[in-house]
Order: C-alpha cells, then structure tokens, then sequence
C-alpha cells in the first residue's frame, strides 16, 4: 500500500499529545521492501504473538521487555505467505499499538464511542527477516494500554502499525557533524539503534555526545549497552541521576547523593560518568556552550522523553543563548 492511498482519521491518533502525531504524519514508505519486491508487514494494522517477556536488568525494577513475532510465523496462520514480506523499522520511530474498545459507559455514565485504544511503542531491536522486534515498557503506571501489556502472557496476540516518525539522518563521512541526543528514562529505547547504527558503520564519522536521565542508579536502562557504546571514539555519554540516595546521613541531609559519596562511587563501573543529580537547563547550556559558536551550525539535536521534558530542552537549545535552530532539533 502506498502512503498516499491511506488516510487517518481521529481514530487514529491516541490522545497523547505526541511529537510525532499520526494525524500529522503517514507511516514511510520502506525503501528495503521496495527494493526487495516485498511488503512491509507494518503498513497495516498486523497482528503479532508475544514470544518472551523478561524484566529489564533486574528484579526490583518494574520495566519489562517485551518481544514479538508476526502472528503468520508462530503458526495457526497459514493463509499469507510469511516470505511476501519484510518488518522494516527506521531507527527512532514508533510502532503504534491498537486494542479494540468495547461500548461501554464510564463511571459517570458517559458513553466511550472510540472503538480503538492506541499507544505508541519504539523498538530497540527488530529482526528484518524473522518479523520480529522488541519493546521496552515501563510497568509503573496503570493505564490502560500498560494494564493490558502488564497481563499479556507468551502466545497472546497484539495489533501493531507503522512505522511513525519524523527523524531524518545523513551519514557524516568528514566527521563534521555532532549529535546531542537527550533522553528521560525508558525513552532511551528509540535512541538505541541511531547510537548503534552511527557506530557499527565506519564511514560515519558523527560524533555523539549523549546525556541519559534517570530516577536512580538501579533505573538506568540499557546501563551495559551505554558502558559498552564507550568503546567507540565517537560516543561520550553523561549520565543523570534524579533521586539517587544511599542510607549516609550527609546524604540524607542532602536529599541526595553527593559526588563524593563513597557508597555512590562504589556502585560505578570504570570510568562511567554518572552524575547525583537532575539534568539541569543550567547544566545543558554549559555543555552545549563548550561547543563554540562555529561549531553550531554542524549540530542536531534528539530529545527523548515526556513532552514537558522535550519542550522544556528544546525551548532552551532554541533560544539565543544557545542558538540552534529549530529544524535541527527532533523529537522522538
């Protein structure tokens, strides 16, 4: 199906207030499944079997990861032929998860006339081949779309479309090019595969400055992969910890872990730059400063997180003490 013959409606849209509204933007067209005469599975609503369900590093977080596989590939399906089609996912987009609503009355008695709920979801890993991805999901709030996600078990199935976004990159061979990548929390997840793509390729020379925020050490998703990213010279990241806070009085005093807390520093892998407190506007200026003036016109800028958290960086990175311009900066 082409792009130009699907239309959105309201139904469509989830409410949210995304960057990165379905309304506003149609699913790309996949250039692999053009080039390989095959169909993208995503391009319509598809139904996917949930294959595993882990918890995310370790047990006393509530983020889970969840991986999926096209329903036609996990049997009771043998009506489409599974070698018809790819699973083409660009890096930093979203899939939109839908559920059928029933026609039921609220507490008030206010009829729900929407038949769908619908969530976004950004992959951090799919399989091209196998039509298979994952998911990383934050099981500590209660609506409805995680409820559902929180009591689906292995062999349940789930309806997926897209992909959704807006984010364009170019390869940097001359190494001339910076990117900030800004991310809250479980929105680390779509940033994923751009740091991994830029990396695993050498003819990009794109340099990466990242600045990850987090509740606290035990939050911080992804930890090994980021430690891992270490390696390549191209990749420097700051991590930030909101709430970190250890049983030391001073620390207690402070509501917060200090820099020079030895009980912080011990839970650190070898130089890992993680930070005791909230990434502050004051703190990204100062960073982003050290770029120099010349520097700024090879900038672009990821943000990843709630939109308060978006909206408020971006205001900042846009205003005249920073200067970039506006269409250099995406939100996930």
């Amino acid at each position: 199906m082409n792009n130009s013959e699907y239309t959105n409606d309201n139904e469509e849209c989830c409410g949210n207030g995304c960057a990165n509204c379905v309304l506003n933007i149609q699913p790309k067209k996949s250039k692999q499944a053009i080039k390989a005469g095959k169909v993208n599975i995503l391009t319509e609503y598809t139904n996917f079997c949930l294959l595993d369900k882990v918890r995310h590093s370790n047990a006393e977080i509530n983020a889970w990861e969840l991986h999926f596989k096209s329903s036609i590939l996990c049997g009771g399906h043998k009506t489409t032929t599974a070698e018809n089609f790819i699973l083409d996912i660009e890096p930093g987009y979203h899939l939109m998860l839908r559920r059928h609503m029933p026609n039921v009355q609220n507490e008030v008695g206010i009829e729900n006339k929407r038949k769908y709920l619908l969530r976004p979801y950004s992959p951090y890993w799919w399989d091209m081949q196998q039509l298979e991805f994952k998911i990383l999901v934050n099981f500590k709030f209660n609506g409805p779309m995680t409820n559902f996600l929180r009591h689906i078990q292995v062999g349940d199935e789930a309806e997926f479309r897209g992909p959704i976004g807006q984010f364009e990159y170019r390869a940097d061979a001359k190494g001339n090019q910076i990117l900030f990548i800004i991310t809250q929390g479980v929105a680390v997840a779509p940033v994923r595969p751009i740091i991994e793509n830029i990396l695993d390729s050498e003819e990009d020379l794109t340099r990466i400055v990242h600045l990850a925020c987090y509740e606290d050490i035990q939050h911080i998703y992804f930890r090994k992969e980021l430690y891992d990213f270490k390696k390549f010279w191209n990749y420097k990241c700051d991590i930030y910890l909101a709430h970190e806070l250890c049983d030391r009085k001073e620390c207690i005093e402070n509501a917060g872990c200090m820099e020079t807390c030895t009980k912080f520093i011990e839970k650190l892998k070898y130089k890992e730059s993680v930070h005791p407190f909230r990434l502050t506007t004051k703190e990204l200026e100062a960073k982003f400063n050290l770029l120099g003036e010349d520097t700024i016109e090879h900038v672009s800028v990821v943000i990843a997180g709630t939109g308060k958290f978006q909206n408020t960086f971006k205001d900042l990175l846009t205003s005249e003490h920073c200067g970039l311009n506006d269409r250099n900066v995406h939100l996930l």
